[in-house]
């Protein structure tokens, strides 16, 4: 039913390829050359590339172009929970720092 040869290179390459797509997603975003709203998907089109690079000799697109969706919202999606963690752990602080 499952391919588990796909399931654990799609994970295994996930390790290696999420991080680097944070850092390329956040390297267009601070050079402002898109829009910030648009990330999501800049960081979907990183994903599908680095997909493609690392697996070059595959012959099945198909699996290539899911992975590489995959490693794009998990990119996306780590960069937004990390951020959004950093953001309520500085607010914690705050209201602790301010009672007596």
């Amino acid at each position: 039913m499952w391919n588990t040869e796909i399931m654990s290179s799609i994970t295994l390459g996930a390790t290696a390829t999420v991080p680097i797509i944070v850092a390329l997603t956040q390297i267009v975003k601070v050079g402002g050359w898109v829009n910030p709203k648009f990330m999501p998907f800049v960081s979907i089109v990183f994903g599908i590339l680095i997909s493609f690079l690392f697996a070059h000799d595959s012959r099945d697109f198909s699996g290539n172009i899911l992975a590489g969706i995959l490693f794009g919202l998990a990119g996306s999606g780590l960069y937004s929970g990390l951020k959004a963690s950093t953001q309520a752990f500085q607010v914690e602080q705050n209201r602790n720092n301010r009672r007596p």
